[in-house]
């Protein structure tokens, strides 16, 4: 299914009229594995938010192929590889999960389309993130 832009944006911008939807889902990323909870355990989370809300647009703007979000979402994987945060590739399923999760809860006009619109956005960006863990010439490439 292609990336419906214009549902997604809809959606995110309902659920950010809650000022407690990016504290949710990192209450709910936190309860979905003790590993993440404690990557967690020293966050300044007022930054984090910030982060969090910049990388959604981020992700947005990376699916239209603009060069700056594409650059910015490398930037994002290489941080999140394993010489860095060390973030598994299998924690962005569940990252996946936590944030639908959370937008479903957040946005009150939430059906199966919009549902679509967020997991086709987020697998895309998400297996790019992913594809960065082991970078080239790693001894476990």
């Amino acid at each position: 299914m292609p990336f419906r832009k214009d549902r997604f944006l809809a959606s995110l911008k309902r659920c950010r009229e809650s000022e407690r939807f990016a504290h949710e889902f990192y209450a709910r990323l936190r309860a979905k594995d003790d590993a993440i909870r404690d990557r967690f355990r020293f966050t300044d989370f007022e930054t984090q938010v910030k982060k969090f809300n910049e990388a959604l647009d981020i992700c947005v703007d990376a699916t239209e192929g603009k060069q700056e979000a594409l650059a910015r979402l490398r930037e994002l994987g290489v941080t999140h590889d394993i010489d860095h945060h060390n973030i598994l590739p299998d924690w962005y399923e569940l990252w996946i999960e936590a944030l639908l999760q959370t937008a479903e809860e957040s946005d009150p006009q939430w059906n199966a389309e919009t549902a679509a619109a967020w997991r086709s956005l987020l697998e895309r960006i998400t297996g790019r993130m992913a594809s960065f863990y082991l970078p080239p010439g790693h001894p476990g490439r």
